[in-house]
């Protein structure tokens, strides 16, 4: 292997090393003009829509339109929100568990009860599913 002397420093140093420092003014002009160009684009967007605001609230024909013009999209209603979603889903888990935990009439005329989710493990256990054409 071939090493040379650094003239700076006295030491031997391997080849393919660098012998310099990166040079900072480059550097630096680099962010300069980027931050720079950065600046002026923000406040040219800014000063654009402060003279010209018709172009930031277009008025014509497009995708901000349709929803001020009558018709069927203004016609609908707006989504409703939960006020209190964390007791509403409360609610619901208590309605959901009252279903699964209780007995109550599907329709009475035709015998059709509901039984809690247990029992009707319970009775699925015992006597099985039922099969097509009676066979197992």
């Amino acid at each position: 292997m071939e090493y040379k002397e650094s003239q700076k420093t006295g030491h031997e140093v391997g080849k393919g090393y660098e012998l310099t420092d990166a040079k900072i003014k480059p550097l630096f002009i680099w962010m300069g003009i980027f931050f720079g160009t950065l600046v002026f684009v923000a406040l040219f967007v800014r000063v654009f829509f402060t003279v010209r605001p018709e172009i930031a609230y277009h008025e014509g024909p497009g995708i901000q339109n349709q929803y001020r013009e009558p018709g069927p999209v203004a016609d609908m209603p707006t989504p409703k929100t939960q006020a209190y979603p964390g007791a509403e889903l409360v609610t619901y888990n208590a309605e959901e568990a009252s279903i699964l935990d209780n007995y109550a009439w599907i329709d009475r005329e035709h015998g059709v009860l509901q039984i809690p989710i247990e029992r009707a493990i319970d009775l699925v256990a015992q006597k099985g599913l039922p099969y097509r054409n009676g066979k197992r």
